[in-house]
């Protein structure tokens, strides 16, 4: 199986990642290979740095794969972790939809459906320990802000 590693400088949100520095292997994958979160294990090459790469595409399974981290095992192989680009593996999916994206919902925001009937709804923040006048059903979310 063909497996191509590239760099990329893109964010992990963008589609049509920019790739560069392609390097092309040929790769056997075992039987319990795991399709979202895969470990490869790579032989060791000295014109081959794995640590220059962060991004890999396997052509065959049709998937992008972030590289989240290069470990040496032994003196004669890499591990690769791996995540699935969700982004750039559904990309035509996602790129030919019908469905309409939007940022993080702010104050002030409405949507607008067109099932069988729209609906506009004023998006409210409530701060604290506030009661809330019920004038129809409301539905709310509570969020505990929490520092990073």
């Amino acid at each position: 199986m063909i497996l191509k590693m590239y760099k990329v400088d893109d964010a992990v949100n963008v589609i049509n990642k920019v790739k560069n520095n392609e390097l092309v292997l040929n790769i056997n994958l075992r039987q319990n290979f795991d399709i979202i979160k895969p470990v490869l294990l790579l032989s060791k090459n000295d014109t081959i740095n794995f640590n220059d790469y962060n991004y890999l595409h396997l052509p065959e399974l049709k998937r992008f794969y972030f590289i989240d981290e290069v470990t040496g095992v032994n003196n004669k192989l890499f591990s690769l972790m791996c995540s699935c680009d969700l982004l750039e593996t559904y990309k035509d999916e996602i790129l030919n939809s019908n469905t309409r994206y939007f940022r993080k919902i702010r104050q002030g925001d409405y949507f607008e459906g067109d099932l069988d009937m729209s609906t506009r709804k004023t998006v409210k923040k409530v701060f604290g320990n506030k009661e809330v006048e019920l004038e129809t059903t409301i539905l709310i979310t509570t969020i505990e802000d929490r520092p990073e």
